[in-house]
């Protein structure tokens, strides 16, 4: 082994090097003259290990004979026999031919053409041998799924709320196998990784399209608006064009089919007419009061997209637990990242200095001192197992916990299967000093919007006491301006004009979060445009309820500790699924343009787990009543 490897071993653990040493062993070692026993030994002892594991790595017998098929392809005789690729393409004899852009290298994925790529005809003399790739009729792997409690009635709601997204989705992919029934070829993955187009990096549902050179993948939607034929949309530099992909497919004909079918009865018998009472007695108010708004009113303000705030929870939450002194007490010494919101610049700190910085703000009357923030605290771990405590009590407080627990029934996040790795949901802790929203204020969070639902609530506030003078101005602690999914076309006209006048360049004019709407530019916004943003007011105990889609921004007048969660609701798919295709449009670069959402596998976990409730509390008779659908 050369010593790049061996410098390289310094930096891995036992299992990685051993792996890695195998496999460059085989690669820079293989005689194809010598016997494979001879071989297994000069490897086992290259790779420090036993003739065993090389063999039981390789997939050999261990009695030293080669599998009939296995090295068909190092052969020296002409034959019409084929080759499946049982290895990774960098292995040996793959690495003679075009490799996958999962086994280049910096890449860290599996390779795509293992057990996939079938050579043919393959002859001495011929490094382009015949290629397909295999399809196979294996089921759907067997889903577990988490408890949800939910009645008939709840479930018939969900259902006829979902359907019509759910259709949009069905209708492209029984598209995609009707015209190409004769040459699609199916495949089920192996990993439970999401399935992302390599292109707008949106979750590929069951349809799409494969780079026969590279692998590259791309969804339908991708497919379908590649028009320059010339363009390449391979990765990692190549240049393979359109003619070069070809169809796959998760689910059959049949299968798709059938959810059709499933979805149009669900849609033709459902029941349009809305509850009249809804119209002449509930009231579109965007402040209550807790144990105003019933499950029903919840149900009406939402399919209407519209934000709302209860107020009234504040005794529901343990208070000690939300003290800037029990944060730095408790995670005194830990280190986070702050963002200075005028400067944007980020910095280091002890989380015990930044909670000691909770009683100045911004607007001190001394000398400027910085507006931090901590963003999505903690970043990386799930706040149930980082901040126990909290999370029980936060989740205790939070009104409509259908909607806004994990395992709620209106909660359609929850029916994804826990290993299909579904989307980080929250809950996330906000920390941010005092700012403000007049002229020239930069507020505490910049305009942006969510492709889910999210609650937010306030947890902690500098008591007014405690506050500079110029935060005793305000009678409240933080405000937010929240703009309906049907402004956002004129939103996004009106802040593209800004960026020009600013010499900005941006994307798009939300997605990048780049503005905040001073005083100024909320009186411009609603004189050209009759754009008049939700203004909410929020204190400690406030429940700010925030519909996917909707443009939002905050502003703390003091400082402030908010814990925010996202759900998925049945009325917020349609929105969801707009948003969804917003950001698949972002340039390839951008922060918020992958799909961590998934919603095409929540609507089909959703749609399958309702369907089939009863025999999922058998999941034997659930499996073989999946499997007789999706056969």
């Amino acid at each position: 082994m050369n010593e790049n490897l061996k410098r390289m071993f310094n930096s891995i653990d036992r299992e990685s090097r051993k792996r890695i040493a195998l496999e460059q062993s085989w690669k820079f070692n293989y005689s194809r003259h010598t016997i494979p026993e001879q071989s297994f030994k000069t490897i086992a002892l290259l790779a420090n290990c036993s003739v065993e594991e090389v063999k039981e790595y390789f997939e050999f017998d261990l009695n030293g004979v080669e599998n009939s098929d296995d090295f068909l392809i190092e052969g020296s005789r002409e034959s019409s026999s084929t080759h499946l690729q049982r290895k990774p393409c960098y292995i040996s004899p793959y690495d003679r031919f075009d490799a996958c852009i999962s086994c280049l290298p910096s890449s860290e994925e599996q390779c795509r053409f293992q057990k996939f790529r079938v050579f043919e005809q393959f002859f001495p003399d011929n490094f382009c041998p015949k290629v397909r790739f295999s399809s196979n009729n294996k089921p759907l792997p067997n889903f577990t799924y988490n408890d949800i409690i939910s009645s008939d009635e709840n479930d018939q709601y969900i259902l006829e709320t979902i359907a019509p997204a759910f259709q949009n989705i069905l209708l492209k992919e029984h598209y995609h196998l009707k015209t190409l029934k004769n040459v699609i070829i199916r495949r089920i993955l192996e990993s439970d990784l999401r399935h992302l187009c390599d292109h707008c990096v949106t979750t590929i549902f069951s349809g799409y399209w494969m780079c026969s050179f590279c692998g590259t993948e791309i969804c339908l939607d991708c497919y379908d608006e590649w028009n320059d034929l010339s363009r390449s949309r391979c990765k990692k530099g190549r240049v393979h064009k359109k003619d070069k992909y070809f169809p796959i497919t998760r689910l059959t004909l049949h299968d798709v089919q059938n959810l059709l079918d499933s979805v149009s009865n669900v849609i033709s018998n459902k029941n349009d007419k809305i509850n009249e009472n809804w119209s002449r007695s509930f009231t579109l108010q965007t402040k209550w009061i807790d144990g105003e708004m019933n499950i029903d009113q919840f149900q009406y303000m939402w399919r209407l997209g519209i934000p709302f705030m209860i107020s009234g929870f504040y005794e529901k939450l343990t208070h000690r637990l939300w003290t800037p002194k029990y944060f730095s007490n408790q995670f005194g010494e830990a280190i986070c990242s702050c963002i200075d919101v005028v400067t944007k610049t980020s910095r280091k700190l002890k989380v015990g200095d930044f909670f000691a910085g909770f009683s100045y703000s911004s607007q001190n009357e001394k000398s400027y001192s910085p507006c931090l923030k901590i963003k999505d605290w903690p970043p990386n771990e799930d706040f149930a197992k980082a901040f126990p405590l909290h999370f029980n009590d936060f989740m205790f407080a939070l009104p409509f916990k259908k909607y806004t627990h994990r395992n709620g029934a209106f909660n359609l996040a929850s029916r994804l299967p826990p290993k299909t790795n579904p989307p980080d949901l929250g809950p996330k802790m906000y920390n941010a000093y005092g700012s403000t929203d007049e002229v020239g204020g930069k507020g505490t969070t910049n305009l942006h919007l969510d492709m889910t639902d999210a609650v937010n609530i306030m947890t902690y506030a500098t008591p007014f006491e405690q506050r500079s003078k110029y935060e005793q101005q305000f009678s409240h602690a933080a405000v937010w301006d929240i703009y309906k999914m049907d402004d956002l076309p004129s939103l996004c006209k009106f802040l593209r004009k800004v960026a020009r006048e600013q010499e900005i360049i941006i994307d798009h004019p939300i997605h990048d979060q780049c503005f905040y709407l001073d005083k100024s530019l909320r009186k411009r916004l609603l004189k050209e445009y009759g754009i008049r943003g939700v203004r909410i007011y929020q204190n400690p105990g406030d429940v700010v309820f925030v519909p996917a889609g909707c443009a939002h921004q905050v502003c703390n007048y003091t400082s402030c500790i908010k814990v925010a969660l996202d759900f998925v609701s049945p009325e917020g798919v349609e929105r969801s699924y707009k948003i969804t295709r917003q950001f698949r449009t972002l340039m390839s670069d951008h922060k918020r343009k992958e799909d961590i959402l998934q919603l095409s596998n929540v609507l089909f976990h959703t749609w399958i787990t309702i369907t089939y409730k009863t025999d999922l509390q058998n999941s034997k008779g659930f499996f073989d009543k999946i499997k007789n659908w999706f056969s």
